[in-house]
C-alpha cells in the first residue's frame, strides 16, 4: 500500500485568512452610510444595508434576492453599465466614476453617484460599487440649468438657449445641403392689449400663444422667446412653401383660441415672417434679418398674416 500525504497547510489557512478577511470587509462594509454592492455580471453577490435602503428595499437578503440590479438602472444607462463592469473585469480600468439615472423598488426614480472598481470575492474577480444618492442635487442641477434656458413666464426656450440652438441648426443645414427656414412671429397690437387689460392678461396671452405653439408644431421645431412679444420659430428640413404652411396653421390656430376677462373673451392674433435658406445666405443672422423684414411686411399688411421674403424682394 502506497500512501501519498500532501500538506495543505498554506492552503487551507490561505483560505482561512481569505474567510477572514471577507469577513472584517463585510463587518467594514456593511456599517457604512455609503451604499456598496458587490456584483458579478451585474448579479448582486453582497451589498450592505444602505445600498438596498437606497433602492427602497426592506434589508439586504431582499436586495440580493433581486436577481440582478439592472432592472434597478435606467435603459440609457444598460450598455454604460455593461462596458464599465467588462472595463474592470478585463483590467481596462482600475477605477470608474459615473452618473446614473436609476430606479427604487417601487418604480421612483433615484440619481446615483458611483464609484466602481475590480475587487476578489470568493476567490473570484467581481466589481464592487460604491453608491451615493445625489437626486436632491441632480434635481436642483436640472432646476438651475432650465432657469438658464428657459423665460420664466412662458416656459419656452430664451434668447441665449435659442439663439445657441438655431447656430446649431444653421451649421448643420449649410453642411449637409438641408432646408432650414426661419420665421419671426409677433403678437398684434400688444402694447394697446397690455395697456387696455393691464399685465395679467397680457403675461395670459403670452402663455396661451406658448402653448398653442407647441401644440401645433413638431418636437424638432424650435421656438423661443425672442424678446418681449417677439418670438422666433425655427423649422428644419422645411423649405419656404412648407415653412409658410406651418406659419399659416399656427395663426389660424392662435385665431380661434381667446383669454378671459372681466369683460369677456379676448382674441389675439399674430403677423408672421418667413425666411429660408439659400446659397447667398452664409450666416444665421442674415437669414434672421430676412425673416424679420418679412414680418415688417406681415404688419404692413395688416397684421395677423404670413409674409414671404422671397415675395417682398420679387
Amino acid at each position: 500500500m502506497q500512501i501519498t500525504i500532501i500538506d495543505l497547510s498554506s492552503q487551507i489557512e490561505t483560505q482561512r485568512q481569505l474567510k477572514a478577511s471577507e469577513e472584517r470587509y463585510r463587518e467594514l462594509i456593511d456599517g457604512s452610510i455609503q451604499g456598496i454592492v458587490v456584483h458579478r455580471d451585474l448579479t448582486p453577490l453582497f451589498c450592505n444595508r444602505a445600498y438596498a435602503q437606497m433602492h427602497g428595499f426592506d434589508n439586504e437578503q431582499a436586495m440580493i434576492e433581486y436577481g440582478s440590479i439592472m432592472p434597478l438602472i435606467a435603459l440609457p444607462f444598460h450598455q454604460q453599465a455593461l462596458d464599465e463592469s467588462a472595463a474592470l473585469i478585463n483590467g481596462a480600468s482600475e477605477t470608474i466614476k459615473a452618473e446614473v439615472k436609476g430606479f427604487k423598488a417601487d418604480g421612483s426614480t433615484i440619481w446615483l453617484s458611483l464609484l466602481s472598481r475590480p475587487v476578489i470575492w470568493d476567490g473570484e474577480l467581481a466589481v464592487q460599487v460604491t453608491a451615493m444618492d445625489i437626486t436632491e442635487q441632480h434635481v436642483l442641477r436640472e432646476k438651475l440649468e432650465h432657469q438658464a434656458n428657459y423665460d420664466g413666464l412662458t416656459n419656452l426656450l430664451n434668447r441665449r438657449a435659442t439663439s445657441e440652438i438655431l447656430t446649431q441648426q444653421f451649421e448643420v443645414a449649410s453642411a449637409e445641403n438641408q432646408p432650414l427656414s426661419c420665421v419671426m412671429i409677433d403678437l398684434d397690437n400688444f402694447k394697446q392689449l397690455n395697456d387696455q387689460y393691464g399685465h395679467q392678461i397680457g403675461d395670459e396671452i403670452l402663455c396661451l400663444f406658448a402653448t398653442v405653439s407647441l401644440q401645433n408644431l413638431r418636437e424638432t421645431d424650435i421656438i423661443g422667446r425672442w424678446g418681449g412679444e417677439e418670438f422666433i420659430l425655427s423649422l428644419p428640413g422645411h423649405d419656404q412653401l412648407q415653412a409658410a404652411a406651418v406659419a399659416n396653421r399656427l395663426c389660424l390656430a392662435l385665431s380661434q383660441v381667446a383669454v378671459e376677462t372681466e369683460l369677456g373673451p379676448l382674441f389675439f392674433s399674430a403677423s408672421m415672417g418667413v425666411a429660408t435658406m439659400s446659397p447667398e445666405i452664409t450666416s444665421l443672422d442674415q437669414l434672421v434679418s430676412k425673416a424679420d423684414r418679412a414680418l415688417y411686411q406681415a404688419n404692413h399688411d395688416g397684421k395677423n398674416c404670413v409674409a414671404l421674403f422671397n415675395d417682398i424682394e420679387s
